[in-house]
This record gives structure tokens, C-alpha cells and sequence, in this order.
């Protein structure tokens, strides 16, 4: 590989170092083996957050995607064991996985064409489909092993967060259940499981409210690691990722009570950051109980 290559500092752990020198011998066979015209190493082996049960996630970008013989080949002559494609060859792409020295290795082969398609639908028309924003995130976060100018130019691009974009965000992820105000009729009714739900949905929706008011890639697929995209946001409520990880310590009561507290904060802040955003003023409101009837003479 003539370009590009996995950052390595002085304070590497022994998962990331393993991981990028794994990471530089798959890209070099790949480049050999189907001739990708950009390749980007993303997910934890890519943001130095690995550990020993990390995969090795690679996207392989090209004008002509190759066959699957060819990626197929590629696994062999790495000496990966278990091959399997992941879902159906398209013309959209394909991908595929490995096991190479006890990691997983999972590859996706992406025409250039499609990628700037989805880019341009995240981009251009405000999707905020789960997939494609896992895509942005991790093209943001990404390393470029190969046709690292093609891959920056898309870098430079997906950095320009638009207004609409935000707005399109804020909007899909404000949709929530007001459980805190039947908090006692539901705990009466032994609805446990569906108000925990209703917890992590709303936990989900507050991180992306605030995901979109301060222009941060987010999904809830396969979401890991809440506090380093917290860390991200400059407007949010104090001590959000303490505070969510505590609806969770089995106080469902308690619970409810601060997803409420959670949820007119993060409006708030839509209020004050992103003021043409529509807010439904049932978020602002107090936090009053439906009250049980008594039954009395007939």
C-alpha cells in the first residue's frame, strides 16, 4: 500500500496493535486480490476502542465490483477460515466474513456509485434510514487504507451537517410515549416489561433529538459506546450519560421520573439551539399524574 495507514501512538493497547497490523497484511491482499479503488477501515479497530472480542471492519470501494470467487480467494490466500457472505450479491454490493487468527473479519465490496448515491440521500434529502446513518458514521470516523483522496473528498463533504438534515433528525427521534404521566396505572397493572421498553426507546430518542441538534451521525443499530458519542455533543443536559445509565439500575419508578426530567431538558435545548424546529409543548409540560377515580353510589 503506497497510501493510507492505521494510525499508531504510543499509548496502542495490545487489541488495536494486533489489529492494525492485521488490518495493513488484509488490505495489502485485497488490493492484489480484487483491486479496490479506495478502502476504508472502520468500527473500533479504526477509532482505537478495541478489545479482544473486536471484529476487523473493512469497506472495499469499486468502479467494477469484483466477483465473489475473487473475495472468496482473498480468504484463502490470507488463510482465513469459515467463509461466508453476509445476504445476497446485488448490484449494490455484496459483503462477506472470515475468521483470520481468532478475529472476524467482515468486508463489504460497495460500487462507488452506490455509496455516493446513499451519501447523497443522507446528504441532499434528509434520510435518516438507520443504515445509512451507520454509514456516515463510520466514513467519519473511519481510516482510509487506500484512495485515501477519493475517501477524504467524501470526509470533507459529510462534515457539512445540514440544517435540513438536523431538523429531519430532531423531528423522527421526538417521538415520545409520555409513560411518565401513567407511571403509577401501569406499575399498578404489572406492565413492567412494556414501561423497561418504553425506557429504552425513550433513552434512544433523547440521544437522537440531541444527535441531530448537534450534528452528530447517529443510529441505534448495534449502538456501543454512549458516552464517546455523548462526548461529541456541546449542547445536551448535565451529566446525560450518567444519568441515563442510571434509569436502568432497577428503580422503574424512579425511572420514569427522570426520563421526564431527561426529555423537557433536551427540548429545552431544542428551543434555545435549533428555534424553527415545531416542538409539541406536551415535552414542557409538568409531570402530572392521572389520578385513580373511586367508585361511589350508583
Amino acid at each position: 500500500m503506497t497510501e493510507g495507514c492505521v494510525h499508531m501512538s504510543e499509548h496502542v493497547s495490545e487489541s488495536d496493535r494486533f489489529l492494525q497490523a492485521l488490518t495493513r497484511r488484509n488490505a495489502a491482499a485485497y488490493l492484489l486480490g480484487t483491486r479496490p479503488d479506495a478502502i476504508l477501515l472502520t468500527g473500533s479497530a479504526a477509532t482505537g476502542h478495541s478489545d479482544f472480542y473486536s471484529d476487523l471492519d473493512l469497506i472495499l470501494y469499486y468502479h467494477d465490483l469484483p466477483s465473489a470467487d475473487m473475495a472468496r480467494y482473498v480468504c484463502d490466500r490470507l488463510g482465513g477460515s469459515q467463509f461466508a457472505p453476509l445476504g445476497q450479491r446485488t448490484e449494490n454490493g455484496f459483503a462477506d466474513h472470515y475468521f483470520l487468527h481468532g478475529v472476524e473479519c467482515q468486508v463489504a465490496h460497495t460500487p462507488i456509485r452506490r455509496w455516493e448515491e446513499d451519501m447523497s440521500k443522507v446528504l441532499d434529502q434528509s434520510d435518516v434510514t438507520p443504515h445509512l446513518q451507520k454509514a456516515m458514521q463510520g466514513l467519519v470516523e473511519g481510516v482510509p487504507l487506500h484512495g485515501e483522496s477519493l475517501i477524504n473528498k467524501w470526509k470533507e463533504r459529510a462534515t457539512h451537517y445540514p440544517d435540513s438534515l438536523a431538523q429531519a433528525v430532531i423531528e423522527h427521534h421526538a417521538d415520545f410515549v409520555p409513560m411518565w404521566k401513567i407511571r403509577d396505572q401501569m406499575i399498578a397493572r404489572d406492565a413492567r416489561l412494556w414501561l423497561s421498553q418504553v425506557c429504552v426507546e425513550t433513552a434512544y430518542n433523547i440521544l437522537g433529538v440531541l444527535a441531530g441538534l448537534n450534528r452528530v451521525y447517529y443510529s441505534t443499530f448495534q449502538f456501543k459506546r454512549m458516552r464517546e458519542l455523548v462526548e461529541k455533543m456541546r449542547f445536551t443536559p448535565p451529566n446525560l450519560a450518567d444519568r441515563i445509565d442510571n434509569l436502568f439500575n432497577g428503580d422503574l419508578r424512579g425511572a420514569l421520573d427522570d426520563l421526564w426530567l431527561l426529555v423537557r431538558e433536551t427540548m429545552s435545548l431544542v428551543r434555545t439551539h435549533a428555534p424553527d424546529v415545531p416542538t409539541d409543548p406536551r415535552w414542557l409540560e409538568p409531570n402530572d399524574q392521572k389520578q385513580p377515580w373511586t367508585p361511589g353510589l350508583l
